[in-house]
């Protein structure tokens, strides 16, 4: 089981690994790398201190990590290495291809130079709203032609005058129907693709974030070598086996 804890000093993503890399905890911790990486951070340095195994599985792991990280313009430095890992890495000539550092120190100022990308966001874009295609019918005027008048020609009667004036009439109510047909067809239409806009649900982005545990970083009064304590009381350092008294502050 591997466990990361995570701090950001300036430019740098702090990384302390606790616990073993290997087959079973590697796939997550590349998982968790990159999208790291895809965030914007370019400058990783792991401190190894708490690593208690690193597999076969997990020295690919973090080989693969680097090259990704290489083709992004990043870096990635290793420091607090333990002499078991130090001497599988030369034995396997893996330590000159990854970039190792003594301590936090050493590691920072070999990350220094590198910044984190910051990604805008793309402009918001309104959706089109769609329009209602509705087939229009074009109405032809309907104009009646009086016929010519001649001397030997009658006067129409008053029965055939009123037949005329209703067939004007017919054409022209069914005319205003299909009109009034075609509108309500668009408006409908309109109404419905409002309706379907209003119903749809909208999908909201949740940000996951990593709780970090709390731990203070204190130096060896001898060496001087950087390490992570839970709470004051004694301790030998790991580098020099020296003894001290950690008494912490008020």
């Amino acid at each position: 089981m591997l466990e990361f804890n995570t701090a950001l000093d300036k430019e740098v993503l702090v990384i302390e690994l606790e616990g073993a890399l290997d087959s079973h905890s590697a796939g997550d911790f590349k998982r968790w790398f990159t999208d790291k990486v895809a965030a914007g951070y370019r400058a990783f340095a792991l401190d190894c201190l708490c690593l208690e195994y690193i597999s076969s599985a997990g020295i690919s792991a973090v080989i693969e990590l680097q090259t990704y990280l290489e083709a992004q313009a990043g870096k990635m430095v290793l420091y607090q290495l333990s002499s078991e890992t130090r001497q599988l890495l030369k034995f396997l000539k893996l330590d000159t291809k990854l970039h190792l550092g003594v301590d936090y120190e050493d590691a920072m100022a070999s990350l220094g130079a590198i910044k984190r990308v910051v990604k805008e966001p793309p402009p918001k874009e309104e959706p089109p709203v769609p329009t209602a295609e509705v087939d229009m019918v074009e109405l032809e005027e309907i104009r009646v032609t009086p016929p010519q008048k001649t001397e030997g020609d009658a006067k129409p009667t008053g029965a055939e005058q009123s037949e005329a004036a209703t067939n004007l009439d017919a054409e022209k109510s069914t005319a205003t129907q299909a009109e009034i047909q075609q509108e309500n067809a668009a408006q409908s239409a309109a109404t419905q693709t409002q309706t379907q806009q209003s119903e749809t649900p909208h999908a909201e982005a949740k940000e996951i974030r990593l709780d970090m545990a709390a731990k203070r970083i204190i130096s060896c009064p001898n060496c001087r070598n950087v390490l992570r304590v839970n709470q004051p009381g004694d301790y030998l350092c790991p580098a020099c086996r020296f003894r001290f008294t950690f008494k912490g502050s008020e």
